[in-house]
């Protein structure tokens, strides 16, 4: 698992290099004016020719919050003049000989472009061109960059002597500037430790080493150990609390689901309510069309693209560390002293009902006790049901938005329902199976996933099956998510966005201690 972990760092931060190697030429971008724009590969004809104007560039992408998008220009529209000269007139054979043309205007100009809009509209927008930048996010709140403390991950690896050998000290140059360029403009949900990366890329492998060192610690507490590195990662100083214990461990629990849901909504602080309650309902939507490949700034439907555009503006508000400190207060709080304190209080309750099953109210919904049978659980249209603690059996789980305490048997989990079973969207889920060898059967969204929220799952042995489609298996599309098993021959199977997957500023971790495990990810 670790060799495939440090894989996907040194690929990630790969990509990012070729990204930017490819889309610009000249080092000193701050100095390159910036118009926001991306054309098909060829000029194109108009449908009907309109006022003498034949045909011009088709506009395929305007980045939000660009000089072209706030001065009027959208995706789709044909650019038929610039300056009072005809496109067809610069003989552009590409939108590559465009951006040509505009690296050598000034910043601070002003170009009239003419443009054909629904093949029946003529407009003149001018735009005034500004330096480029690479991100439109809000800037940095803490821009400190992420350093090893312990200097025993020192880079053996002498890579001023490859790039004398190779003779590419330039490029090599060029590309830390235009990294120092990424990470000056920044955004919030980037990791500090992104961030230090763009500013040395060279410090991929030993931060690397670094990352696997610690989440291979083991620990008897080892979803503690895990909250305790991620605030590390963050260069947070938060250090969680252990909660004084109650009288009743299940009252503690939701003390403590509470205490970490009020931590998360932090993260919100800057939408109001109304824009949270649509970030909630639009971020499903979002997370299908990335995995479609579908880039959400391209919408021929206008009421789409200003509603995609608006729920990545509510995203850059969001404050990612409010996630981590979150996921650090609940697993510092729920440990193996917590869950022997639930199993025996909620044994000794359902002796003393006399039932197979027993409802406690909270304030977070109902508590559902079962017993040692071979129990079925389902969503029930008539109770909200919080939390399920089961105490034994071969039990199945169908569905579930509810979270989970199973302490034994062989066990079932299935869902077709998306985001639900340990899948949440901007709150809190989990599930903590203590033994048997289970099957978590499921959609998109579940076994440890989060759409901008906190989830896990903890099983603790046993030889199990995870399946899923997409977004599973410590799978976090921003938030925290984290799939640990800790004993067991296990098998993992997917087909994309899953198993150990951080997106948008996300942290997601499978971490598998014992066995001989097999992965799977392919087919989608």
């Amino acid at each position: 698992m670790f060799k495939t972990l440090l894989v996907i760092i040194v690929c990630s931060a790969a990509a990012s290099c070729s990204t930017v190697a490819t889309k610009v030429k000249n080092p000193d971008d701050a100095k390159r004016p910036f118009l926001g724009v991306e054309f098909f590969s060829e000029p194109v004809k108009l449908k009907a020719r309109i006022d003498g104007y034949r045909g011009g560039l088709l506009m395929n992408l305007v980045y939000p919050d660009s000089p072209a998008y706030k001065a009027g220009l959208r995706s789709k529209d044909i650019l038929v003049e610039i300056n009072e000269k005809k496109v067809t007139d610069f003989n552009f054979k590409s939108g590559s000989d465009f951006t040509d043309f505009m690296a050598v205007q000034e910043i601070g100009s002003t170009i009239k472009f003419r443009i054909v809009r629904d093949e029946k509209n003529l407009i003149e927008i001018p735009v005034v061109l500004q330096g480029r930048k690479y991100s439109f996010g809000r800037s940095y709140e803490n821009n400190k960059k992420f350093e090893l403390k312990t200097k025993s991950y020192t880079d053996k690896i002498n890579w001023q002597s490859y790039i004398k050998k190779y003779d590419i000290e330039k490029e090599v140059d060029e590309l830390r500037a235009r990294f120092k360029l990424m990470t000056s403009e920044g955004d919030q949900l980037r990791l500090p430790i992104v961030a230090s990366l763009h500013d040395d890329p060279f410090k991929i492998l030993p931060y690397s080493y670094w990352i696997k060192d610690q989440l291979d610690i083991k620990s008897s507490e080892p979803l503690a150990a895990n909250g305790h590195f991620l605030l590390e990662l963050n260069n947070s100083s938060y250090r969680p609390s252990r909660m004084k214990d109650e009288s009743s461990a299940i009252d503690q629990l939701v003390t403590i689901y509470k205490t970490a849901q009020a931590e998360l909504d932090h993260a919100f602080d800057d939408l109001s309510p109304a824009a949270k309650e649509s970030l909630k309902n639009d971020l499903p939507g979002l997370a299908k069309k990335f995995s479609d490949g579908n880039y959400i700034q391209i919408d021929e439907n206008k009421i789409n693209l200003e509603k995609n555009l608006n729920t990545i503006s509510n995203i850059q508000k969001i404050k990612p560390i409010h996630f981590v400190q979150a996921y650090a207060l609940l697993t510092k709080n729920i440990n193996e002293s917590l869950l022997a304190r639930i199993f025996s209080e909620s044994t000794q309750r359902l002796a003393t009902s006399k039932i197979s099953q027993l409802r406690i109210p909270s304030v977070l919904g109902d508590i559902l006790i079962a017993g040692t049978g071979n129990d079925v659980h389902a969503e029930d249209p008539n109770h909200k049901t919080f939390l399920i603690i089961d105490l034994g059996g071969d039990d199945q789980y169908q569905s579930t938005e509810s979270n989970i305490i199973d302490y034994g048997g062989n066990d079932s989990y299935e869902t077709a329902t998306e985001w639900t079973m340990a899948g949440s969207t901007m709150d809190i889920k989990f599930i903590i199976d203590q033994k048997g060898d289970d099957r978590y059967i499921g959609h998109s969204g579940s076994f440890a996933s989060t759409l901008f929220g906190v989830s896990f799952l903890w099983d603790k042995e046993g030889n199990d099956e995870y399946r899923c489609v997409k977004y599973c298996f410590g799978t976090a599309f921003g938030g925290v998510s984290v799939l640990l098993d800790e004993k067991g021959n296990d098998r993992y199977e997917s087909l994309q966005m899953s198993q150990g997957l951080g997106i948008a500023g996300g942290i997601g971790l499978l971490l598998d201690h014992g066995g001989n495990d097999s992965y799977y990810s392919k087919g989608g």
